[in-house]
């Protein structure tokens, strides 16, 4: 259900598009965030949870100014310590990648994203689907750079554990 209203919303911004004044012509943008996650992990035996460093590097195409569609990697970590038949400390390394779809207007945009998430585990390698929404607002350019902030939430999961992450990020971006 939480899907359906953000695809209304990207509906209405693609409705709403507000392309006055803009360069309406197709062009790429490279952008790289830098910023902070929550994760939780509900898993068979153990659920740790935690905060982390996030990294995201975006290669976007804009088809229209209010459109866009982007291929993602993405980096996050957290250690958590838990209780299972004893202490242990637990270690997730979470590397994303994926595509997006993204609206955007008025400088704002949002998005869904799918992709496959890998945790980079000290003694295995899980793979897992994962879907995101995020949204965020690009600042106007400054002698040709625009910062970005960017905001979303990620969720992955396989046959043994559903992860969610919550993630905020500081971007810069480049056309």
């Amino acid at each position: 259900m939480q899907n359906a209203a953000l695809m209304r919303a990207l509906l209405c911004i693609m409705l709403l598009r507000a392309t006055a004044g803009a360069d309406d012509a197709p062009h790429a943008e490279i952008t790289g965030s830098v910023g902070a996650h929550w994760m939780t992990v509900k898993s068979l035996d153990t659920d740790p949870a935690g905060k982390g460093p996030f990294v995201d590097l975006e290669g976007a195409w804009r088809f229209k100014e209010w459109f866009s569609t982007a291929l993602f990697t993405s980096y996050s970590a957290m250690r958590d310590t838990v209780w299972d038949m004893g202490t242990f400390e637990t270690v997730f390394q979470i590397v994303e990648l994926g595509v997006r779809l993204q609206a955007h207007g008025h400088g704002f945009h949002v998005g869904l994203g799918v992709g496959v998430s890998a945790n980079l585990a000290p003694d295995y390698l899980h793979v897992e689907t994962m879907s995101e929404v995020h949204a965020g607002y690009t600042f106007p350019p400054i002698s040709g750079v625009r910062l970005r902030l960017f905001a979303s939430i990620a969720t992955g999961k396989d046959e043994w554990s559903l992860h969610k992450s919550s993630r905020l990020a500081l971007g810069v971006q480049f056309r």
